[in-house]
Formats: C-alpha cells, structure tokens, sequence
C-alpha cells in the first residue's frame, strides 16, 4: 500500500516510550501521526488533512485525554473520528468514563501491538463503512435523523437535515424541531411518539405511526416526513423537502381551475353573463342606495347577507377564481356584525365591502376569461344576439297585431305572432341545466357519491326576467342535500342503503301554476335537532314547542340563522340559504313544502303562480 494512501492514525501520549511503541505496533498498516498534549491533539485533528482515528492516553499534563475527548465530540468537524482510549488506568469506572464520552474503545497499558493494531484495523472499518453510509445519505437529498425514548435527537444525521431545520440539530427535543411555536401540538407529538417507542405489540405500532403527521411546515419548506423503527427503542424519520413538488402540484391546481373556469364560462354562457350583470346591478345600484342613506338597518343587512350567500353559491357553481374566496371573506364579517348589531352603522357595511374588494376580485376573474377568449367574449359573448330592447320592440308588435287577429286569418301568421311574443322566453327546466352537474361536482368535493342526473318534466317555457331570480337561489336547496343530507357512502351502508344517492329535480305544469319538487333519498331533517336548535335561537319558547306538529317544526326552516348543522362550511352551515330561496318565492306569492324522513330523504316543494298565463307560459 502506498505510505501516502495509508489510513491516518494520531497517536496522543506524554510519553516518548508509549509513542515509539505505538508507532512500531501501527507501521506496517498505518501513518502515525504524534501528539504529545491535548491542544496539540486539537490542532491535530481539525487540519487540513484529520486523522482517520486516534489513539487517546488519559493522563497528561494541562488537560486530560477525558476532556480532549468531550472536546472532539462537541465539534461537529471532528465528532465522527473515532477514539480509542489508551490507558494505565484500568478501573471499570474509568472505562465507562471514556465510553460514555464518545470513545469507541478503551485499552489498558500495557498493551499488546496485535492486539492494539487489531482494534485500531477493526474500527477504522466500522468506521469507513459509516462514512460510506453517511455519504450515501447525504447525498440521497433526503433528512435521516433518529432518536430514542429520551427524545433527544441523535448525534449523527444527514445534512439534509441542516438545510431542512437551517441549524444543527443534534441533542434537541425531536417535538421542538417540528413545533417550535405550537405547544398544544408538540405535546401530542411527543405524546404519540412515547406511545409508539413504549408499545410492545408490533401491530398497534404500526397502527400508532400510521396516524402521525406525514407533512411538516418548517422554516418556509414543505416537509413529508416517513416513521420507521429501529432497534433498542430508537425511531428514524425520513425526510423529504417536497416545496417544489407542492409548489408544481399548486401551480397545476391553480390551471385546473383556470381551465374549469374558461370552459364554464363558454359551455354556460349565458348563466356567466347574467350572474355578471345581476351582480354589478346589486353592486352598482342596490348597495349604493344603502351606503348613499344616513343608516342601515338590521333588515337591510340580513338583505344583504342573503345576496352575497347567494352571489358566493353561483360565483362557485360556474367555477371562479377570485370572487368566491372574496364572498366567503365578506360573508364571514356580515355574520359577526349582524351578531353584534351595536356595531352596525353604514361607514362599518362599507368598510367590510373595500377590505373584501370584491370588484377587483371580479376584475381578477374576468382579466383570465378575457386572457383566454378574448375581449369579444366579453363584449358580445361569442355570440350574435338579439338586444332586449329589440326583442320588446317586437313582442309589442306581435302583441298588437293579434288583438286585431281578424284581420288575420292566416293560422301560420297567428302561431308566427305567438312565436314572436315568447321571443325572450325559455323552457323553465334550461333555467336550470347547470346544476346536475354542479351538484355531482359539489357531492365529488366532499367525499359523497350520487347518480347523474337530469332535470325532469314538463316542457314550460316562461319569461326568463320573472323565474330566473328564483332558480338562481336554488342553488341552495341542491347544495344543502348534498352537505346536509346525503351521507357518505360508509354511512349509507351502515344503514344498509345503496352506496350512490339519488336526487331528483322535476318541473311540473297544472292550470294554478307550476311546480318544482327537488328530493333526495338523504339522511333526512332531524326534527328533534331542529327544534332544539328553534328554542336556543329563541324561536319558539320551550312551552310552545310541545304543541307544535312536526310540520310546523320544519316551517321554521329558512328562518335567518337557523341551521341544524353545527358547523359551517364554504357550502353550508349558516342558516341563511333557504331564507333567501323561501324570501324569493314569498315575493312571487308561491308556496313552499318541505317533507322529510329520517333515513329516507326530504322533499322540497315549490308551487309558483301563473301570472298570466298566455303571455307568461307557452306548454307544448
């Protein structure tokens, strides 16, 4: 073997004798290099060139081999060198000393040189192999890092563990590392974690680690980090920085949506435009007469309330970007100011609105349709089409002509004449196209399945101007069945129903008007909770409520903020969806039913008048 190439030995020792004797044991296998007092040691071991391994005697002048040693294992340069010690002293506590200090032997002089150039050989190859491993590691672009029932991480990880944690993180509490300012979760962390160290039964181990956190949030990363078990109570965690990936993963999410979004606004054209235009008209006009007044009421604010619930349901059911976030945000603070009515003032309403931008919001959604199809799209809708004021112009015509129809035999011309005084109108059921699909898309989101399904019934065509503001809260009713009552298919087998709900939509005529009937073989209203929930929001006294039939109970639905869901989502929750569906069908003199049964599914009934019915429905 080439001197230069041979495994590098520093031999520490006060005593020339113990140094020759060394070196002639090591010549043949190993460069020695002298050391003949513990700063020279040091000096030695951080050259430019260290050691491979190092021979350690205890007792020298100024500063014992002991103290060298816990200097060396405090220096992250020279940790991983291993030590021997090379001692008269031979005392068993003087062994457990060294070993405890970091030495990976201890021999008592006088030594023998095979023995001495056995261990030092031996070592030095348990050593390179760790140093292979190691360099495998780090150079694996993972975090390797362990630790035992004290909880301590160990002192040797991969350097991908610095660059994950930006520090050395040897000796420190394995929950500080990942919660360093959450202590609620640092001390279930390192409660689970003990379970696991302490449990015998490899099954509920296993078991306990698959319920551990797989992602981390540190110093501005992304982390998945992986559990596996080792020997002696000890765990490994295996770390990954997956910021790119979750920033590619963001990055396609956000051109999805993007994408959802254009397609929608084309495939539903005429939905995007009028929600746009309903939209700025409440903006433009309804809210600035509030906000032009010296007050507001608690009426106007619910009013309100009602719009931007509605606006957030439709914004979403045709996929935008920008405007929904910017509803919930507005939503969440109407809610807490229509709760503390002492605050309410129209300066407060008006603030809430600018800090929720919901123009620029909007500004943001149209700028990425007009990116995508142009500022045509935006102007004419792609798509040639008559103006209101044109199709009004003709419809009086033809309205005019057929009150003198005796001047009109021609039976073609009387039916063209009725064509042209439905010009505007549409068939009832196109009103409301767009939300079988919304609907199984909503069911998809929150883990719940549904048969695909269409809206059935009668052919009604009606003026679009009187029953589109109706449909459009009906987003509402098909996004309560899905959160509210239908179940998750776990659920629905445990109550041995089919996995896939069903829901149905059907428009029906009669001569006293029409009928829209949405069901769903959900979980049903849970009566006794509805009327629990009337008498806290005090509703209904808690004598009152003794004589009140189940169908009264369920009347009070649509009450303002009355739900009979505990918690609130970007879907539902708030008690406020069917008031507005309910408000809207009040103002058309309708009707509204609700039946329900546990375990079998409500049925919402909605019976609207017929105003006139030769000018306001055509039935084929």
């Amino acid at each position: 073997m080439n001197f230069e190439n041979k495994p590098r030995v520093l031999v520490v020792d006060d005593e020339r004798a113990n140094i020759t004797l060394m070196a002639d044991a090591l010549k043949q296998d190993f460069k020695t290099i002298v050391a003949k007092n513990g700063h020279q040691a040091l000096e030695r071991a951080i050259s430019d060139i260290p050691p491979d391994i190092i021979l350690l005697d205890i007792m020298m002048p100024e500063m014992d081999g002991y103290e060298v040693c816990r200097r060396l294992k405090a220096d992250a340069r020279t940790r991983n060198i291993p030590v021997i010690f090379i001692s008269a002293m031979s005392e068993v506590g003087d062994e457990t000393k060294g070993l405890a200090l970091g030495a990976v032997d201890y021999i008592t002089k006088p030594f023998n040189q095979a023995i001495v150039r056995a261990r030092v050989k031996t070592h030095l190859e348990s050593a390179m192999a760790k140093a292979k491993i190691s360099a495998l590691l780090n150079n694996s672009g993972q975090g390797f890092l362990s630790f035992g029932r004290d909880m301590m991480v160990d002192s040797e990880y991969s350097l991908e563990c610095k660059n994950i944690f930006g520090r050395a993180i040897d000796n420190l509490p394995i929950n500080a590392l990942f919660y360093p300012h959450d202590k609620h979760h640092s001390d279930q962390f390192l409660k689970n974690i003990s379970r696991i160290l302490n449990e015998s039964d490899e099954y509920k181990c296993q078991l306990y680690i698959s319920l551990m956190p797989n992602e981390f949030y540190i110093e501005g990363k992304h982390v998945k980090a992986e559990y596996k078990m080792l020997e002696h109570g000890k765990m490994m965690m295996v770390l990954t920085n997956i910021t790119e990936q979750k920033a590619l993963e963001n990055e396609i999410h956000q051109e999805r949506n993007r994408l959802k979004f254009i397609v929608s606004s084309v495939r539903e054209s005429a939905d995007f435009f009028d929600v746009i235009e309903d939209f700025e008209d409440f903006y433009e006009v309804n809210l600035q007469k509030i906000f032009s007044s010296d007050r507001i009421s608690i009426e106007d604010l619910t009013e309100i309330y009602r719009h931007i619930h509605t606006f957030k349901g439709l914004f979403q059911q045709l996929e935008f970007i920008y405007l929904p976030g910017a509803m919930i945000f507005l939503e969440n603070r109407l809610a807490a100011l229509i709760k503390n009515e002492a605050t309410l003032s129209v300066e407060s309403v008006r603030t809430l609105f600018y800090e929720a931008e919901l123009i620029h919001a909007k500004m943001q959604d149209l700028k990425i349709i007009q990116r995508a199809l142009g500022n045509d799209f935006l102007v004419k809708g792609n798509q040639v089409t008559l103006s209101q004021d044109h199709a009004l112009q003709l419809e009086s015509l033809a309205k005019t002509l057929l009150s003198k129809k005796k001047a009109y035999e021609d039976e073609d011309i009387m039916n063209l004449l009725r064509e042209i005084t439905r010009i505007r109108y549409v068939n009832f059921k196109s009103l409301l196209k767009a939300y079988p699909k919304a609907t199984i898309q909503i069911a998809k989101r929150l883990g719940k399945d549904i048969h695909p399904f269409e809206i059935e019934g009668d052919d009604i065509f009606v003026n679009p101007d009187r029953y589109s503001p109706f449909t459009k809260t009906l987003v509402h009713i098909f996004r309560n069945a899905i959160d509210h009552g239908i179940e998750t298919p776990d659920e629905r087998m445990a109550v041995n129903k089919p996995e896939t709900a069903t829901i149905k939509c059907v428009v029906s005529f009669s001569l006293s008007g029409l009928t829209i009937c949405i069901r769903d073989d959900g979980r049903g209203i849970d009566i006794n909770a509805l009327r629990t929930k009337a008498i806290q929001n005090g509703l209904i006294s808690d004598q009152d409520h003794r004589i009140l039939n189940p169908s009264m109970i369920l009347n009070l639905l649509g009450t303002p903020n009355l739900s009979t869901k505990n918690s609130i989502s970007n879907y539902s929750g708030r008690g406020i969806g069917l008031s507005a569906v309910k408000k809207m069908v009040e103002r058309m003199d309708g009707k509204t039913e609700i039946t329900t049964e546990r375990n079998k599914g409500t049925t919402f009934h909605f019976y609207l008048p017929l105003t006139d019915q030769y000018q306001e429905l055509w039935r084929r």
